[in-house]
Order: C-alpha cells, then sequence, then structure tokens
C-alpha cells in the first residue's frame, strides 16, 4: 500500500466509509464476498491508482494478458460512484453502475452493467456493457457532482486547476 493510501480518510467509493474498514481489506488480500463489494473495491482502485496487481488479480485470469499492473496503476479522475443495482446467481454475477469524472470542463458519466463470475472460490470481473452518456458542462455556482455538497468552485473545479 502506498503512503497516499495510508493517508486517505474516507474511502472513493463512499465518502461515509473510512478507507481502512471499506476497500483497504480487499485491497490488502481479503476476498470480497459479493460483486457488489468487489466493484466498489475495483473503483476505488482505480480512484488511487498504485493498485494495479490488485486490478488484475480481480480480473478474469483469461482475460488478464490484455493489461499489465503498470498501466493499471495510474490514478483515474473519478469524483462519484453510484452503484444502481446488483444480483448475484449462483456462480454468476452483475452490477450496474455510473462512475462520474471530469474531462476538459465536461462532468463525464462511465455507466456499466459489469459481469462478474466466482473463479476458484472468489469473484472476478468479466467484462463490461457500456451505456452512451451525455457530458454535461457544469458551472462554478452548481452544486459539486461528487456529493461534498459544496459548490463545484469550490471543490472539484479548485482541485482540477491545482
Amino acid at each position: 500500500m502506498t503512503n497516499t493510501q495510508q493517508t486517505i480518510q474516507k474511502c472513493p467509493c463512499s465518502p461515509k466509509n473510512d478507507y481502512q474498514d471499506c476497500c483497504a481489506p480487499f485491497h490488502l488480500g481479503q476476498f470480497a464476498p459479493t460483486v457488489a463489494l468487489l466493484m466498489r473495491s475495483r473503483y476505488s482502485a482505480f480512484v488511487l491508482g498504485g493498485l494495479g496487481e490488485y486490478l488484475l488479480n480481480t480480473w478474469l485470469s483469461s482475460q488478464r494478458e490484455a493489461y499489465t499492473a503498470q498501466e493499471l496503476d495510474k490514478p483515474q479522475n473519478y469524483i462519484q460512484l453510484q452503484v444502481l443495482k446488483s444480483k448475484e446467481e449462483g456462480d454468476l454475477g452483475e452490477v450496474e453502475f455510473k462512475a462520474y469524472y471530469l474531462d476538459q470542463g465536461l462532468l463525464k458519466i462511465l455507466h456499466e452493467k459489469s459481469a462478474f463470475v466466482r473463479e476458484n472460490g472468489r469473484w472476478v470481473y468479466v467484462n463490461g456493457q457500456i451505456f452512451k452518456t451525455i457530458p454535461k458542462t457544469i458551472a462554478s455556482q452548481d452544486t459539486c457532482p461528487c456529493g461534498s455538497g459544496k459548490r463545484f468552485k469550490q471543490c472539484h473545479a479548485l482541485k482540477a486547476r491545482l
């Protein structure tokens, strides 16, 4: 675990939870008991960066060769996660979610229905169906889409300028 991950107070997947009590145990090797928790922990790994090995290890083994841990180590600019629904039936599962991020001053959304399978007794990510979304302009006076309750200019717009 990097120093950045050790100093984080709130978990990227849910600002209501402390990182150490939420996704950190999974990043340190504990298996996620549900597809929803695995998806949340993978989201947090993408946000934090430096967890490429974890992301590879939670991918279906036959699909891991498409990426390297170094490629997956780079932190992503996601600012909020919304889990819309999840289900498990035997050794198959799926999670539909929206991950919000900023790109060139626009709010964009990764809306995906992810497929999971139980491999060697633990859940792993298989692939995802991406839904088309429309980017949105955010005014500086708007409430920040991260859920902080702050105005955009006092929150992620400020961070984007730093």
